[in-house]
């Protein structure tokens, strides 16, 4: 009963997390790098809730089994405390670009792990981070603290990236990233001043939990099959946009006889298309952008402060992608592009400047099939 009572708290978030990864597991979002993050972040709290119960469950019992279980607890738990912040940081960058290119090259989010892990190795033959006395008592040394300034550096990183880029994330997911960085940090520094209080990993859990519940209603954020933002998303943004007084412009793109694709090849190809399409818009619209499907085959784009040259770039960029597409169904995709500027803040609404960007599109199109119809002619 002294057992439960003392480690309430974590037995109880244990519970929690096991119950949130068995929902989790079930998710389509599991398949994606953001979900089998999100996944390894739960089952690695779950493992550091439990070996710090079993790092003060030994500590003090004075015999030889006792002292060899808590060292080699105390190893594990000393080793692995900083993964779960490495991986959070990995998971908030993702989410804020959304671009696995660049979190590959941020291999250096895992360097306090590194650095922890090779010092804790030390450890075992000369005491930096951790000793255990003759009496099987633990006690803190200098080097700990490595760890714990690393972990705040890190976190503190984390939370930079999302208040620059604040903008371009939904309220809801800006809220349950803050909520996940914070909760922790707070418990950090209250357990280091009350020692012996268990609170840090408990709180990462009720973190976890709450940023779950968020993320999720935020999932209606995104095209199931592209996986492009929706078009409520686009207009959020483009409002947020106007509200700040942000000069940006807006991009309509139209997939030029898609309806043959699918009544020719099928809607399989038709949805392998728009995949590719979407791809293809976030390889070029990679900064302050927004890439939504905003219906069938036509995509909505919000980029912040471009010019008249740089979304000609963007056109050629679009067209040369296609052609060097793996797909053959893509190298012979054409597409219909009308751009819509706001500089003038008192003269547009959401509405108008969508609507300028459609009617600019529709233009472009007509240009198309006259052109073709011309060289048909010949």
């Amino acid at each position: 009963m002294n057992f439960v009572l003392r480690f309430d708290l974590n037995i109880f978030a244990i519970v929690l997390l096991v119950a949130l990864l068995l929902v989790v597991l079930f998710k389509q979002e599991l398949i994606t790098l953001k979900g089998k993050i999100f996944r390894w972040i739960i089952i690695v709290t779950i493992i550091m809730l439990a070996l710090e119960i079993f790092s003060w469950v030994f500590d003090g019992v004075e015999t030889r089994n006792a002292y060899i279980l808590n060292f080699t607890f105390n190893f594990f738990f000393t080793a692995l405390n900083t993964v779960v912040v490495c991986l959070w940081a990995s998971y908030i960058d993702y989410i804020v670009y959304e671009n696995k290119e660049r979190l590959r090259r941020r291999w250096y989010y895992f360097q306090p792990f590194i650095i922890v892990f090779i010092l804790s190795i030390v450890n075992i033959f000369t005491p930096v981070l951790f000793e255990i006395s003759d009496q099987n008592v633990y006690s803190r040394l200098p080097f700990i603290w490595i760890s714990i300034t690393m972990t705040f550096i890190l976190y503190i990183y984390a939370l930079y990236i999302v208040i620059r880029n604040r903008r371009y994330l939904n309220s809801n997911v800006l809220y349950g990233v803050l909520i996940f960085l914070l909760l922790p940090m707070i418990a950090t520094l209250f357990q280091l001043w009350f020692y012996g209080l268990l609170v840090i990993w408990p709180a990462t859990a009720v973190a976890l939990i709450f940023s779950y519940l968020i993320f999720e209603t935020t999932s209606s954020s995104r095209d199931f099959l592209t996986g492009a933002y929706t078009r409520m998303r686009a207009e959020e943004f483009i409002k947020t946009l106007l509200k700040r007084r942000r000069k940006f412009a807006v991009v309509m793109i139209d997939l030029d006889d898609f309806k043959v694709i699918n009544d020719t090849f099928g809607h399989h190809v038709g949805d392998d298309m728009l995949i590719e399409m979407t791809k293809i818009l976030k390889s070029v619209f990679v900064n302050k952008a927004v890439v939504s499907r905003y219906g069938g085959d036509e995509f909505l784009v919000v980029v912040e402060g471009s010019s008249d040259g740089d979304m000609q770039l963007y056109r050629r960029k679009i067209e040369q992608a296609l052609i060097n597409s793996e797909s053959v169904y893509a190298q012979a995709q054409k597409f219909s592009y009308g751009v819509a500027f706001c500089e003038n803040f008192e003269s547009w609404t959401m509405e108008s400047i969508i609507t300028t960007a459609d009617n600019n599109m529709y233009l472009d199109k007509a240009k198309n099939k006259n052109h073709k119809r011309r060289r048909s002619d010949r």
